[in-house]
């Protein structure tokens, strides 16, 4: 990893269930790409409801941050940083025999793709890079400009609905100077 890597600011994110247990504990440079990671392979993500996300101004102290959260807050599907691989919630007896429906993976509608390939970059990373200082009515009124596309705030907050039900950020990252 190189200095400049080391030196950027880094988000320390951690991941709670609707009776606001700690699932999970991370950090990242860019939570739009490791979100999606997490929804596409995390067994936890079906279960999350809310989110904390911290800006740090070094890798190393959001380094410092995840491995001090994983040893003394203990969040329940963090393996690095503990001791033991902890147990999944259990599922009941009935629901285990049951037999489990396939959910189709939700596919993007048009109109998303088409903002998507006429902002040249993923609009999940144009959301999770805004939706700290901006509402979504804002960033709706932005996508609309850019694109010439009518991009509702409702149609903007259906499309990551799913991904983080309730977002809670609160930060301290360093203003960016360009």
């Amino acid at each position: 990893m190189t200095t400049e890597t080391q030196e950027r600011p880094t988000a320390v994110y951690r991941f709670y269930d609707a009776d606001v247990r700690l699932l999970y504990v991370g950090i990242t440079y860019d939570l739009g790409g490791r979100f999606r990671e997490h929804e596409r392979g995390a067994a936890w993500w079906k279960h999350q409801r809310s989110a904390l996300i911290m800006w740090r101004p070094t890798r190393a102290e959001a380094l410092a941050e995840e491995l001090d959260a994983v040893q003394h807050e203990k969040p329940l599907w963090n393996v690095s940083g503990t001791s033991a691989m902890p147990r999944p919630p259990r599922r009941s007896r009935a629901k285990a025999d049951a037999p489990r429906r396939r959910k189709e993976p939700a596919r993007p509608s048009n109109l998303y793709r088409l903002v998507e390939g006429i902002l040249g970059t993923p609009l999940a990373d144009y959301v999770s890079a805004r939706r700290a200082t901006d509402s979504w009515r804002t960033m709706a009124r932005d996508l609309t400009e850019r694109t010439g596309q009518n991009v509702t705030h409702e149609t903007l907050r259906g499309w990551f609905a799913g991904r983080i039900k309730e977002t809670v950020t609160v930060t301290d990252r360093p203003a960016v100077t360009a």
